[in-house]
């Protein structure tokens, strides 16, 4: 007899490469996200702790958050990644925003730290008018604040790096060492690389040494022990032009010579490899596929 979708085991990608997975939605409870992931043969997940949308949420319960830690042995999940949500922006030079950021962040570190995930990924924010240099120093004093309020919360903070689209900071390896390096805790700090966001922010990615010589950039001003995830996005815009525009693996700019040339890195093996959008489970299911055979 066929056994059911919600019984049937599919592959799951933990090869030499590491980890690969995919961003999965917390519908119906967070708890419910590792079989998701399972499902889509992800054996890493990247989810919002708390809607990516809304200023107020309600409180994580106890009960919910030992479940998703059940499900996450149960369903032989290797890692789990959340993103914070979209509205925060520790770059703003409004003290209503800020500060409601700041509170949103810690929020949601405190969720992680009560669902067992250790790595939470933010974009760093926008300067608006204010400049790149005052832009930085807010959004370090805004880190030191999160990082101060959830001092017993063992998660790490990890700055993505941005398409650098209008006043948004983070889109270079200076901008993120720079926020980590002025940091009074750089223990609690580390980066997200996404490949679509490197390429549109002047990172030559579609040539062969591009990949090469961002890895040794990160390697030299902040240290590979701090690249604590890829975000595996192929892009829709060419090589610097500032716009964080998605396409599926080797449908866009980067192709799958890229993605071949960063599974078979072994100075990146161990580090989780998350799929973002586009997304939707069939296109997850076969850009997973996709990224085992090219770690092969």
């Amino acid at each position: 007899m066929t056994k059911s979708r919600s019984t049937r085991r599919p592959a799951r990608y933990f090869g030499p490469a590491g980890p690969l997975g995919c961003h999965v939605g917390i519908g119906g409870g967070v708890d419910k996200a590792p079989a998701r992931g399972r499902d889509l043969g992800a054996r890493a997940i990247q989810i919002f702790v708390r809607s990516p949308r809304m200023w107020k949420f309600p409180p994580l319960d106890q009960d919910t958050a030992d479940a998703f830690r059940e499900q996450i042995v149960s369903q032989e999940i290797v890692a789990a990644v959340a993103h914070s949500m979209y509205l925060i922006n520790l770059g703003s030079q409004k003290d209503d925003l800020w500060q409601k950021g700041i509170d949103a962040l810690a929020d949601e570190v405190e969720r992680c730290a009560l669902l067992g995930v250790d790595r939470l990924v933010l974009h760093p924010g926008s300067a608006g008018d204010a400049g790149e240099k005052a832009g930085l120093r807010r959004i370090r004093d805004a880190l030191n604040r999160v990082v101060r309020r959830t001092a017993d919360c063992p998660v790490t903070l990890l700055l993505e790096i941005t398409a650098g689209s209008g006043a948004h900071l983070g889109a270079s390896v200076d901008q993120l060492a720079w926020l980590i390096d002025h940091h009074r805790q750089p223990e609690r700090l580390g980066i997200c690389l996404d490949t679509a966001h490197a390429l549109a922010a002047g990172y030559p990615l579609h040539e062969k040494r591009g990949l090469r010589e961002l890895i040794d950039e990160v390697e030299k001003k902040i240290g590979l022990e701090k690249l604590g995830c890829f975000h595996l996005n192929d892009s829709l815009k060419p090589y610097a032009s500032r716009r964080d525009r998605h396409a599926r693996i080797g449908q866009g700019e980067l192709g799958e010579a890229f993605f071949a040339r960063l599974l078979a890195d072994n100075r990146l093996h161990g580090i989780p490899k998350i799929l973002e959008v586009p997304g939707g489970d069939e296109a997850f299911r076969e850009d997973l596929r996709l990224l085992a055979r090219l770690a092969r």
